[in-house]
């Protein structure tokens, strides 16, 4: 049987609440330094919002926000981040919409 290859568009609609005074320097310093940089808290905290906020949505879509190992309690874990809770940090999601245009025009049939 061939296989046939097909491109699907899959919107999230992610709504991410970030506690802007934990988003000190310091963590920002520590953030930029080891994971990426974001920003700088002390110069545009705006910018230092939206960039987190995109990852973290970004992280959210993908599946990679996980639950503590051995927590007693469900507790949700992001690297550079640590628990959410403990960042004040709160993310909600949904698929909005999900598209495969062109269907028979798309795909790619190899044997």
């Amino acid at each position: 049987m061939p296989k046939q290859t097909v491109t699907v568009d899959v919107v999230h609609t992610v709504k991410v609440t970030l506690d802007t005074d934990k988003l000190t320097q310091e963590f920002c310093d520590q953030f930029n330094e080891t994971i990426n940089y974001f920003g700088d808290a002390d110069e545009d905290m705006n910018e230092v919002v939206e960039e987190h906020a995109k990852h973290l949505a970004t992280l959210y879509s993908n599946g990679a926000i996980y639950d503590i190992p051995g927590s007693t309690q469900a507790k949700q874990f992001i690297e550079g981040y640590g628990p959410l809770g403990e960042m004040n940090i709160s993310i909600e999601g949904e698929v909005t919409e999900i598209n495969t245009t062109d269907f028979g025009l798309n795909t790619e049939t190899t044997e």
